[in-house]
């Protein structure tokens, strides 16, 4: 008799790989190598993003996000890079770029709640935008969006025009 190797596609929620690999072996009663990666979250449009960050349209505090991308636009990681007041969350191109980099992002998004509920964005918004993708577009690193996340919905700067 002849042996043949079978790949079987699997997904599972766990803490590791560790863990996903055994909960692998347990459920599909394999021997053997398991080869296990992640799957990564998809950013194609600024609803599938707003979507992932919708846990921050309740914050009393503006928190300001970056969400790092890889080539195929999928999320690296997203990290609150600050906490600021009722109405202001202090950023500089410096640390988001920072995270970029640091994460290997092809491109990242800019996101930040408006804890009013408006999405609308504010001159202060739009002036961060520019100075944003200007930085981005000088470390190779592009800016894909900024999206402000409202109790309601969101808005995409880049939708609006201004990337």
């Amino acid at each position: 008799m002849n042996r043949y190797m079978v790949e079987v596609r699997y997904t599972t929620t766990a803490k590791s790989e560790a863990e996903a690999r055994q909960k692998a072996t347990e459920d599909l009663k394999i021997e053997g190598e398991i080869k296990v990666k992640p799957v990564l979250e998809k950013a194609n449009s600024s609803e599938e993003v707003y979507r992932s960050l919708k846990s921050f349209t309740n914050k009393d505090k503006e928190y300001a996000l970056i969400v790092c991308l890889d080539t195929r636009n999928q999320i690296i990681k997203k990290q609150v890079l600050s906490i600021g007041i009722l109405n202001a969350s202090l950023v500089h191109p410096r640390e988001v770029l920072r995270e970029a980099i640091k994460n290997n992002a092809n491109s990242f998004i800019i996101a930040h709640n408006h804890p009013s509920g408006d999405t609308e964005p504010s001159d202060a918004d739009i002036e961060m935008t520019k100075r944003l993708a200007a930085a981005g577009r000088l470390m190779g690193i592009e800016l894909a969006d900024h999206i402000v996340i409202g109790k309601y919905g969101y808005t995409s700067l880049r939708e609006e025009g201004h990337i």
